[in-house]
């Protein structure tokens, strides 16, 4: 637990600051994809110490490339350049691989088990569970979602309501 402490505070002081430029800056150093090889233990790791220092909660995003809703959620925020925006304003965005390849199982014990895929889970900065968001509830019910759905999920647990 010390070791991770260290990590997280070595990642928050001194590495972060200088890739994260300005407080609220969006881009981020995780990447923007489910990945069955990366281990999201360390991931949550970099996610906390980013959220930090950018003052933002963050958004495990768990589902894969398997999983259509899932490429349905990429293609909403990519024709949604607003809400894009307004999450990454707010959240620092984790992937989590869910999948055939890699369930991820041991990380995703931490969290309510999910209904499907995507499953969005918001953490506050220092990792402690906000929400467990069943994204079937944001979905238009055809292949995209919701975008009154998604804005006010998206502004009710954003890090400025904190």
């Amino acid at each position: 637990m010390k070791r991770f402490l260290l990590i997280v505070f070595l990642l928050a002081t001194v590495v972060l600051p200088t890739l994260a430029g300005s407080k609220k800056d969006s881009s981020s150093t995780l990447p923007h994809t489910y990945d069955a090889t990366r281990d999201p233990a360390k991931d949550l790791a970099v996610a906390i110490a980013e959220a930090h220092a950018t003052d933002r909660n963050i958004l495990l995003d768990v589902g894969g490339t398997w999983c259509k809703w899932c490429g349905y959620l990429d293609k909403f925020f990519t024709d949604h350049a607003d809400l894009r925006e307004l999450r990454d304003k707010n959240f620092v965005v984790m992937y989590v691989n869910f999948g055939a390849d890699n369930k991820n199982d041991k990380f995703l014990a931490q969290f309510p088990k999910l209904k499907g895929c995507p499953h969005l889970y918001v953490l506050t900065a220092d990792g402690k569970l906000l929400k467990s968001q069943d994204t079937s509830d944001l979905e238009d019910g055809k292949s995209s979602y919701v975008p009154e759905k998604v804005r006010a999920f998206l502004t009710e647990y954003g890090r400025e309501k904190q």
